[in-house]
């Protein structure tokens, strides 16, 4: 008892800073990812709608990471480099919080969520992540033990023991940065596209066929488009005659604002074609315009001319690998005016579906209800693209608001080997699982 009590004698504030963050990160990052796929109970999913593009598990990847390092800190309190590498690990899941953050706050004064999410736990996530963040900035200026056992610890000749203590603590501290930011680049270059230990190629690549266009071949500024400066009439007629062009992008999004306890979807859709213009519904309004990808410096951009006025500046998701690489708020034409969330790629053929069970066993009890809360329900698109017939093919999660997956589950009622299946328009897929007695 005598060494506990002698072991904290010298610790200064900041050491107790530093057990309460580990205790708090492993808290969010708990809290996070029990609950961020949630759904807010208005149809919608906790975080805003954007964020599932972008790889939301950072937050609690390097809120687990910091907790890591925070822990070798604390055990190496004579080395204050490494609170700030606790620090850094905090500040990363804070600014992924932070970018959620606006989306959220954009209808929580009025109290519409056009964007999706729940403030509430939102907001948990970004003032737990402040108050760490907070605490760890503070240990590093205040440090873990005294001053001059810190400095005594420093100059003293390590023994075998201290080298085993460093190494072990830096080995660990290391391995969980690696796994932290390996984790997070792969959920990066995969955030939205469901492809996590499958062969996309092996399963799916005798599916594609020869598509001679390929969409990243089609660049306008504002000014090569042949459509700039066209009236509304123009651009209407236009749109109305179209015939034999090939879709360039696509987009798609709903939204349910609760706007006077009404839930219902808003839907949007956008199509941009080859010849420059773009057409696509509103909440049901036709919609129509222009496009251009790049700006006066040839810049990668994606802008949309309305016929109407309501220009839109598409925002670009998380890297090329991602599913959905654009997003933008759609004016809609209903409670004076307000937006919908819709996102959007470039446009390749639809070829199969799959279903993502994550990691369920698949086995049930009789008259068990199957939970298929971990489950997707995911498409893949692709082609051999242009005279090269160059392969190309990903997978993301579908949505689409028009046209529903329909699932069909079998009787539980007796043991065996079952099988759901899952439709969505010509496509299906099916799961087996094994229901025991």
């Amino acid at each position: 008892m005598e060494k506990v009590f002698n072991y904290f004698k010298n610790k200064k504030l900041g050491f107790y800073f530093g057990i309460a963050n580990v205790i708090f990160a492993i808290v969010l990052a708990i809290v996070f990812f029990a609950t961020y796929k949630g759904d807010n109970g208005n149809g919608q999913l906790n975080l805003a709608n954007a964020a599932y593009a972008s790889a939301p598990e950072v937050i609690g990847i390097f809120m687990l990471v910091g907790a890591v390092i925070q822990i070798v800190a604390l055990v190496l309190p004579e080395y204050r480099l490494i609170e700030v590498g606790a620090l850094a690990c905090f500040c990363i899941a804070l600014i992924k919080v932070i970018f959620i953050i606006p989306d959220i706050l954009a209808g929580l004064g009025t109290g519409i969520g056009y964007a999706g999410g729940n403030p509430g736990l939102n907001i948990f996530f970004l003032v737990f992540a402040l108050v760490i963040c907070g605490l760890a900035l503070a240990a590093c200026f205040i440090g873990l033990i005294d001053v001059n056992d810190e400095d005594k610890l420093m100059r003293a000749k390590p023994n075998m023991t201290q080298f085993i203590k460093i190494g072990v603590c830096g080995g660990v501290a290391l391995a969980s940065v690696a796994v932290g930011v390996i984790t997070a680049s792969a959920l990066k270059k995969g955030s939205g596209a469901v492809e996590e230990g499958i062969d996309l190629m092996k399963l799916y690549g005798d599916k594609l066929e020869a598509y001679e266009f390929n969409p990243d071949n089609c660049i306008y500024t504002q000014e090569d488009n042949p459509y700039a400066g066209s009236n509304k009439t123009t651009i209407q007629n236009a749109v109305k005659n179209r015939n034999g062009y090939y879709k360039v992008y696509t987009f798609e999004g709903s939204t349910a604002e609760g706007w006077q306890g009404d839930y219902s979807l808003k839907k949007g859709y956008l199509t941009l074609w080859d010849d420059g213009l773009y057409s696509g519904t509103s909440n049901g309004s036709a919609i129509q315009g222009y496009w251009f990808n790049r700006d006066e410096f040839g810049e990668e951009c994606l802008n949309l001319i309305d016929s109407d006025g309501n220009d839109m500046i598409c925002n670009k998701l998380a890297g090329s690998e991602s599913f959905y690489e654009w997003s933008v708020d759609m004016k809609a034409s209903y409670n004076g005016g307000r937006l919908i969330k819709v996102q959007g790629l470039r446009y390749f053929p639809t070829v199969a579906m799959y279903i993502d069970t994550g990691s369920d066993s698949l086995k049930y009890n009789v008259d068990e209800t199957i939970d298929m809360s971990n489950w997707s329900f995911n498409q893949v698109i692709g082609a051999l693209v242009g005279e090269e017939e160059t392969p190309f093919i990903k997978a993301g999660a579908i949505f689409d608001a028009e046209h529903e997956v329909k699932i069909t589950t079998p009787d539980m009622s007796e043991p065996g080997k079952k099988e759901v299946t899952a439709k969505w328009g010509d496509f299906e897929a099916s799961v087996e699982i094994t229901v025991v007695g």
